[in-house]
């Protein structure tokens, strides 16, 4: 999916929350900057190996989607290697 399909799919969901002002939302994407920050965002967290969101990195461990059993197993063993060391 392009940077351009993807505003594409944001505003048409975007349009349907109530008081959604298109004008504003196209004024920002088209502001100058904008759109190569997200890509060099975008091409940040593809060198980083993220593919999804939400991705989470704990030290040099990576988890996607959030599962908070998961998330706190995963920050607790964290603990223990580090008092381990």
């Amino acid at each position: 999916m392009t940077l351009a399909e993807l505003g594409q799919e944001v505003e048409g969901l975007a349009l349907r929350l109530p008081g959604f002002d298109s004008r504003r939302f196209d004024a920002c994407l088209r502001r100058q900057g904008m759109m190569a920050a997200v890509e060099e965002d975008v091409a940040f967290a593809k060198d980083i190996g993220v593919n999804a969101t939400p991705t989470i990195f704990v030290n040099d461990r990576r988890m996607t989607g959030f599962r908070a059993d998961e998330f706190q197993d995963l920050i607790q063993q964290e603990i223990r290697s580090a008092g381990s060391r």
